[in-house]
């Protein structure tokens, strides 16, 4: 999907409107006559969008369940709203709130998770909230933003190509063993390659591999992967040419939302100098296809 700038033309509002912002205020519900009408023309030139509401439905679904399974204690929304309510100077207040921030007591008592719950109450997204205390931005200049742009377009295509056609994939992966598609792409990349090996080979299955074109300097390549109890996830490797701010050992989520392709994710780490990228479609299923196959979960994201 796409992710391109579009002009309101609605006299009242004529801010221009992403692909991606449609999408996303359709799954809110918040779709003006405009909007509504925008959208219908570029489901008609694009049916995948309707995959990428669906998923951006079934997001904030699964976040009302969460919210809706944390504890609050009795009293806690009244007391809450009775604070809000007897402050009258909201930036004052703020003001304050940052110079305690800066202490450390601020942070070694326990009285900051009563302010947190309390923030939750009055309804900050759980996922913004799970963001910025798990994840870390990676900021990104201008060249390595357009590199991240391609590579989504690149990686996503390639994989979901390979998925929903089967006889494509299997004239281009060519190599039926991961030890030969190692051997091959260390020979033409010159450092050591190392793909995924499944915990369990009979539900997780290696389905072929070969070389491709990845965006970026150096030969790169392709292996698929096929499992009974998820979606299919794609590794593509290249060298680390320095394209992208990326440190070894820590695995990176690719901000695919960002990119136009937000029902896909793209995790990335760096070892021995080869970039890996795993691809797959979110769905049930895929966290435990990534931990059979030894990848880690994402603490950062560019």
């Amino acid at each position: 999907m796409s992710d391109d700038t579009i002009h309101n033309t609605d006299s009242q509002d004529d801010r221009p409107v992403s692909v991606g912002a449609l999408v996303r205020a359709a799954a809110d519900g918040e779709l003006t006559a405009t909007d509504q009408r925008r959208l219908d023309e570029l489901i008609a030139d694009d049916p995948g969008l309707v995959e990428s509401m669906a998923f951006e439905s079934h997001l904030r679904e699964a976040t009302g369940r969460v919210m809706g399974a944390v504890a609050v204690p009795a009293g806690l929304a009244d007391r809450v709203r009775a604070a809000v309510a007897a402050d009258d100077q909201l930036e004052e207040s703020l003001e304050t709130l940052s110079e305690q921030t800066k202490q450390r007591s601020f942070w070694t008592r326990r009285s900051w998770v009563g302010a947190l719950a309390a923030v939750l109450v009055l309804g900050v997204s759980a996922a913004l909230i799970f963001q910025a205390t798990r994840v870390i931005n990676v900021p990104l200049d201008a060249n390595q933003l357009v590199y991240r742009q391609q590579l989504a377009g690149f990686l996503t295509g390639q994989h979901d190509q390979c998925c929903e056609d089967i006889r494509n994939a299997a004239s281009k992966l060519t190599l039926s063993d991961p030890t030969a598609f190692e051997r091959e792409m260390t020979s033409k990349i010159g450092l050591p390659v190392v793909v995924p090996t499944p915990v369990d080979t009979e539900s997780i299955r290696f389905a072929g591999g070969g070389p491709c074109h990845v965006p970026g300097e150096g030969p790169s390549g392709h292996l698929l992967y096929q499992a009974d109890f998820g979606p299919e996830i794609s590794v593509f490797v290249k060298p680390d040419r320095g394209e992208l701010p990326l440190k070894p050992g820590r695995t990176y989520a690719l901000n695919t939302k960002e990119c136009g392709v937000p029902g896909a994710r793209i995790l990335t780490l760096v070892k021995d100098g080869v970039m890996y990228f795993i691809v797959f479609n979110e769905g049930p299923g895929c966290q435990r296809a990534l931990e059979m196959l030894g990848i880690s979960a994402p603490t950062a994201e560019f």
